[in-house]
This record gives C-alpha cells, structure tokens and sequence, in this order.
C-alpha cells in the first residue's frame, strides 16, 4: 500500500514534526518503508501495531538514534536528517521517554530531573515547578528505589520536558506499570501534555491505548504505515482488512456482491459498491456488530460464553463452520449448545476486497 501523509487536524497551523518518506534497512531487511506524516503543535501521535511492525525504529529515526536511508525528518521547522544533514539527538530539541524510564539509580529525584540543565537557582526552581508538573512536589530529595512504577515514570516525563523539547518522543512508557496503574498514568500523562501543549508521539503495541491517547492514531504492519487518522476514523472506517483485524476483536465473515446490496451468512447488507455482481468480499465484525435471539429453530449453536464483568462474549457457530462473536449485556446470560437467530446489530460495516476497503 502507498504511503500517506495527513496534515494532522489542530488549533495550531504550525507544524512541529514533518517526516517524509522515511526508510531503514538492518542488512537486507527493510523495517520502515516509505513513511510520512505530520504533527501539528499540541498533537499528540500514537504510532501501533505489532511487535516488529518497524513502529520504535520510526521513532529512533526521528530522535536521531538511527540514520535514516532515505527521507527526511524536519523538527520546528528545521531538517535535522535527509541525504545530505544529520544532527545529533542532542541537537534536535525532541525529549525521550522509554520504556525502562533509564533514570540513574544514583542520583536522586532532582538531580535525574535537572541532569540536562545548570545548578542556578533558576535551573533548581525549575526542577520543583516540573516535579510539581507531574504530581510529585518536594520529592526531589528522593532517591529513584524510593518511588514506585508510576512515580519513576512521572521522573523520566519530567526529565524529558525539563529541555523543552519542540516534540515529546515516548516509547512504550507505560508497559511496565500493573494494568491498574497503567490507566491512571496514561490519563494523568495525556491531561498534563494537553495542559502544557506539549507536542508528542507515542510508541505502542496496545489497541486500547492508542485509541485513548492519540489525537491522532497511525497503524503500521511490516514498516509501511497502513492507515492514519483519528482514533474514531482509524476504528469505525479501516481501509485494509490488518487495520480492522488489529482494532478489536474483529472476525471477518464471506459475502457476495449483488446488484443492490451484498449477501452474507447473517442476511443482506444494503451496501452499493462498484464491484462486479458475483464478487466475493470479506465483512469485518465484532463482538457489538452482532446480536443474537435464542430459538429452537435458530440456526447457529452457541459454542462459548466468555463472561468479561459487564459482559458476556458468546461465539456463535452458523452453518458452513463460520464463526462469529457477540457481545450482550452481563444479565444475558444463555446456555451453551443452545440454537440461535443471529443477525446483524448495525449494517454500517467495513467491506474488504483483497484486503482493501470497498
């Protein structure tokens, strides 16, 4: 799929990081491929996808951590890497957050935080106003093993904004904190970069959490950048199947293109589209798509009941093998092996043909 490029929506028209068709190969192998993007000031960017997908290396080659093979990086206006310039990380105003936090074991809190500025009085008032910042005033004396998870986090953040960098890199910073933790740290860090109008971009490999954090959320598989967007577009409107497939718990069901509609398993979907009649497509589902009726008659059998807290998650077998699931309310509560009238919930579902959106 070509690569694309968007100008991030904003309040700001100033756009602080522009990347264009970066690419990097370690040996013969190409991990990021022709990428591009914007982000406007302010605006926060979730780069997700799996494991491998070339989503930390995109964001080292922005740091300055790597070289890039070909593209360009631009921060605050200014190429910092293309064919012919390279600036040091030092020298590219970006702050970088990861995922072990990297503070020094044997500095305390202020001095981990105030590492990359002087000793003045302005420099140590500075390292109280960001400790403030990020919720920890008067912890400066502190040393690093006296805090937990999330308030070695809050360190690494402030240290990282202490330069005021022209853009916030972070990678997987929150993938360490317990699950509870995690949801309040990631809401605490996403009001504080709005608060301050820091503009950022995050590295991730959790769905939910690109969805919460992003303003804008950029899905990559195999180096190439799938699909950029907001995290509703990226959600309800995937424009390949591996973007519907990695958001959600998406299962895809057969159809086939008639003249007004396209027929599937669970009945007609009202949908025009320029394919030929006889065409087959795929239709993504997931769990809140499909709703079902139990019935002696039904033709699906409940096969599963998976109970979530304020859900349930049943999987449905329909004739011919085709498995799909559906998401009911906590006091709907169905026996397995019982039959089932299944149908579709919403009709307003993506359409794929050879992997593309129709």
């Amino acid at each position: 799929m070509a690569a694309q490029s968007i100008e991030i929506e904003s309040g700001y028209n100033r756009i602080a990081l522009r990347c264009r068709s970066l690419t990097k190969a370690f040996g013969q192998r190409t991990v990021v491929h022709d990428v591009s993007f914007n982000v406007a000031a302010g605006d926060i960017l979730v780069l997700v996808g799996p494991s491998g997908c070339g989503k930390t290396t995109t964001l080292r080659l922005v740091a300055g951590f790597e070289h890039l093979d070909g593209g360009s990086v631009e921060i605050a206006g200014q190429i910092v890497a293309d064919d012919e310039r390279y600036l040091p990380p030092e020298k590219r105003r970006v702050g970088m957050v990861f995922q072990d936090y990297a503070i020094f074991p044997h500095l305390s809190v202020g001095q981990n935080v105030g590492f990359a500025l002087g000793k003045s009085r302005a420099d140590r008032e500075r390292v109280e106003e960001l400790l403030s910042l990020v919720g920890l005033p008067g912890q400066a004396a502190k040393m690093p093993h006296e805090l937990s998870g999330g308030e070695q986090q809050r360190v690494s953040l402030a240290r990282a904004l202490s330069i005021e960098p022209a853009v916030l890199l972070l990678d997987e910073p929150f993938s360490n904190l317990d699950a509870t933790l995690r949801t309040g740290v990631r809401a605490e860090v996403r009001a504080l970069l709005k608060r301050v109008g820091t503009t950022a971009v995050f590295v991730t490999h959790d769905q939910e959490e690109a969805l919460l954090l992003g303003d804008q959320v950029g899905v990559m598989c195999n180096g190439r950048l799938e699909q950029i967007g907001s995290p509703e577009t990226i959600f309800h409107r995937p424009q390949t199947r591996f973007v519907a497939e990695f958001l959600g718990q998406t299962g895809f069901i057969p159809g086939e293109v008639m003249s007004d509609s396209i027929q599937t398993p669970l009945g007609h979907l009202p949908r025009l589209t320029s394919l030929p009649v006889g065409t087959p497509v795929e239709i993504a589902l997931r769990p809140d798509d499909v709703t079902f009726e139990p019935d002696e008659e039904g033709a699906a059998h409940i096969i599963s009941r998976q109970f979530t807290g304020m859900t349930y998650i049943y999987r449905l077998e329909l004739p011919g093998g085709i498995i799909v699931q559906s998401q009911q309310p906590h006091e709907v509560r169905v026996a397995v092996g019982m039959t089932a009238q299944v149908r579709f919930r919403s009709v307003e579902l993506p359409v794929f043909h050879d992997g593309l959106a129709v």
